[in-house]
């Protein structure tokens, strides 16, 4: 391990630097400093990438689930003002809004999310979670289109009206 006040590598597990004597209440970290700045180890880097990503993961998932229930609710009440019956498409239209305005707005929070633990790990000088900033910016991407659509649905329904 690696003493946290002068960066040498010491096998004593008592907390003690054999370098520099200094006690460390705190342990010992994984990493040194070069020139005042962090050297992480490989482990801590592969750990600082994954950062975040199951967040990622299902915030696309939640931004994806947003824009097809929105595309089934258009293409639902599209069919049914074709066929004539603008008492049910109001109803319908509504219903089947609620699931892609839900996720949506989860998607969008958890995305948003993802971006500001990306920046962070940036601050930290960390290794970047380049994975959690893309599936972030796709989760906002699928949701501001499921988001928009619906309400996009939700005029036509109110012109019905």
């Amino acid at each position: 391990m690696y003493c946290k006040k002068c960066g040498q590598y010491t096998d004593n597990e008592d907390g003690l630097c054999a370098s520099c004597k200094a006690q460390d209440d705190f342990g010992f970290e994984n990493t040194t400093t070069v020139n005042n700045e962090p050297v992480y180890t490989e482990a801590q880097q592969s750990e600082d990438r994954r950062l975040g990503l199951k967040t990622g993961i299902i915030s696309a998932i939640f931004g994806f689930i947003s824009t097809v229930f929105s595309g089934i609710a258009s293409g639902i009440v599209a069919a049914l003002i074709e066929l004539g019956d603008f008492g049910m498409a109001i109803p319908v239209g509504i219903v089947l809004s609620i699931p892609a305005i839900v996720f949506g707005i989860i998607a969008l929070i958890k995305g948003i999310n993802c971006i500001k633990t990306f920046i962070r790990s940036c601050k930290a000088k960390k290794a970047k979670p380049i994975a959690t900033l893309i599936l972030g910016i796709v989760a906002i991407d699928f949701a501001a289109s499921g988001l928009i659509s619906t309400v996009l649905l939700f005029l036509l329904l109110l012109m019905l009206l």
